[in-house]
């Protein structure tokens, strides 16, 4: 996962995985925003998968 630092408190990522969840949130990241609707790419976890990892 390459996480990038736009400014203090602010980073973006790549599409996350749902295993991504836990270490984000021990990394001290509180609010994760999705961009990316359900169905983009067949590749991409579903919303409800990443919610259902925190």
């Amino acid at each position: 996962m390459d996480i990038r630092y736009l400014g203090k408190g602010y980073a973006v990522a790549a599409q996350l995985a749902p295993a991504d969840v836990a270490r984000l949130k021990g990394q001290g990241f509180a609010t994760l925003v999705c961009n990316r609707p359900d169905g983009e790419a067949s590749d991409q976890p579903s919303f409800a998968a990443i919610a259902a990892s925190r």
